[in-house]
């Protein structure tokens, strides 16, 4: 993937189908599905990689990630 663009709007290929194709070559024994990726990447990797992925139930990571989605942005208020 060395030298791939990896900006949205560089290329026809989005960040989705270079997460697949790394997986695929590297073809790893276990991969941990954390709810990061979108929901078509989700079912991709799932149906390539069958009986070799876990969907995470909730790990400090996951929990890391859900609290910045959630979190209010920086010198933004919700008050009027």
């Amino acid at each position: 993937l060395e030298g791939m663009p990896l900006e949205p709007g560089q290329s026809d290929v989005d960040h989705e189908d270079l997460l697949i194709s790394a997986l695929i070559t590297v073809s790893p024994k276990k991969i941990i599905l954390h709810g990061f990726q979108g929901k078509n990447a989700n079912e991709t990797i799932t149906r390539v990689f069958d009986n070799r992925v876990t969907n995470c139930s909730g790990c400090h990571l996951c929990e890391k990630y859900l609290s910045r989605l959630h979190a209010p942005i920086r010198g933004h208020s919700d008050e009027n």
